[in-house]
């Protein structure tokens, strides 16, 4: 806005005497006022945009919460049971089972135990090739943050060298007027 109130205060130091100066210090001044208001408008175009995205990544953030005290859940209910049965095991239970042991029985525990195996070994293979997927798409997507944060930061020393210049402008304008 001080770009625009430098320019306004230049418009309005104009002497102007003819009906066709004081239209075009009108018909400039008006211009200028659009051109702040069209200027406004688009950055609150981008402020909405920015909210919009801050919306959908604040839903994504309480999905991920969901989840992560979900798995906090199935860890919490996993320690009790385990909790409940370690006490049953030194109450004697695992003493009984192992007292009671045939061949049949470790014949279906091993049975069990590769089955569950080659269930869990199914599972690693398509998360082993999802993780992949995931840890590419993260490096390309970390890439492009750093990018992202050199563009933001090459696009602040521009903004800066331009304030300086906006500076140097309103005291050249503070000059001219003063004179």
């Amino acid at each position: 806005e001080d770009l625009y109130r430098c320019r306004m205060l230049m418009v309005e130091a104009l002497d102007a005497k003819t009906e066709i100066e004081q239209n075009f210090k009108a018909a400039t001044g008006n211009a200028l006022r659009i051109g702040l208001l069209e200027n406004k408008f688009s950055l609150n175009e981008k402020l909405r945009e920015v909210a919009k995205q801050t919306a959908a990544v604040n839903e994504l953030l309480t999905s991920l919460n969901t989840v992560i005290a979900d798995a906090n859940e199935e860890l919490a209910d996993l320690g009790s049971d385990m909790v409940s049965e370690n006490a049953e095991w030194v109450d004697g239970a695992l003493a009984k089972k192992f007292k009671a042991v045939r061949p049949e029985s470790n014949s279906d525990i091993v049975k069990n135990n590769a089955s569950r195996l080659k269930s869990l070994t199914d599972k690693v293979q398509l998360i082993e090739k999802d993780a992949s997927l995931t840890v590419t798409q993260i490096e390309t997507e970390t890439k492009s943050i750093l990018d992202t944060g050199d563009n933001i930061a090459a696009r602040r020393a521009r903004i800066q060298a331009e304030r300086e210049k906006v500076i140097a402008n309103q005291k050249r304008s503070s000059e001219l007027m003063s004179k």
